[in-house]
């Protein structure tokens, strides 16, 4: 059988009954390629795929995780089902499971409890302890997030409210949302009803009791709209149905 023994520097050319070997045959244990490593980690264990340098470099008896990079997955011992693509990449986690860590520093503070996460971008969720189910998406996105877990992080450096409060929503640093209560917020960082608004909100129809203020013009208001506190109509507010204002002060202008 071919083989090369020594070390070699430089660029070299493999003779052809290596490379004929080589491609009908296998290869007992990882190659090392201008210091990059390729095989199955450490302990060469079954289902593993490790290229980088120190990638996958602490297995010792799991399965199926993939990592590419520098350092990507190094800490990973009995660790099972992750997908670390990125140099440093779910670096410093022992024994998490079934994590995606995309991006360079992906998921590389995170520690032996988090399992289940998602992180796409430099850094995003870089900073996850014991939080489960995480989801950021962008650069730095959730790099916050330390125990809380299901949250979900969209954007470039947005953060959750809290880093250690679970189930919350940040799109954008416009739409936040408590997803284990179904709230959402639109500028409202904690909403408290279903559709939370800070600022105005223009729509075609409203159905349902309003609170609050409502301006602009109202062709219709139907039976039973449950209106309350001071009803101003100004100009174009051209029918009021029976029984729609409760308990309300109506107040007619025709002024322009």
């Amino acid at each position: 059988d071919a083989s090369i023994s020594g070390n070699n520097t430089g660029d070299q050319t493999l003779p052809t009954d290596f490379v004929s070997a080589a491609s009908g045959g296998t290869f007992g244990g990882g190659l090392i390629v201008e210091g990059l490593t390729i095989g199955e980690g450490n302990n060469s264990q079954t289902g593993n795929t490790a290229i980088g340098i120190d990638a996958l470099d602490s297995i010792t008896s799991s399965n199926h995780n993939t990592a590419i990079g520098q350092e990507a997955g190094k800490a990973l011992t009995d660790g099972a089902s992750n997908t670390a693509l990125g140099a440093y990449a779910l670096l410093a986690g022992t024994d998490n499971a079934e994590n995606v860590a995309v991006g360079k520093g992906a998921m590389w503070l995170t520690t032996s409890t988090a399992d289940r996460c998602v992180a796409v971008g430099k850094d995003a969720l870089s900073n996850v302890t014991s939080g489960s189910t995480n989801i950021g998406i962008g650069y730095k996105a959730g790099d916050n997030i330390t125990t809380g877990g299901g949250n979900i992080t969209i954007g470039s450096s947005q953060d959750a409210v809290s880093g250690t409060v679970s189930d919350q929503l940040n799109i954008g640093g416009t739409v936040y949302g408590n997803l284990s209560t179904n709230k959402i917020g639109i500028n409202k960082t904690v909403p408290t009803t279903t559709l939370d608004v800070n600022g105005t909100a223009t729509a075609t129809a409203f159905a349902g009791p309003l609170t609050g203020n409502v301006t602009g013009n109202a062709d219709t208001v139907t039976t039973n709209a449950n209106l309350t506190g001071g009803v101003t109509s100004v100009g174009n507010a051209t029918t009021i149905a029976d029984q729609a204002i409760n308990e309300a002060k109506l107040q007619v202008s025709n002024a322009p």
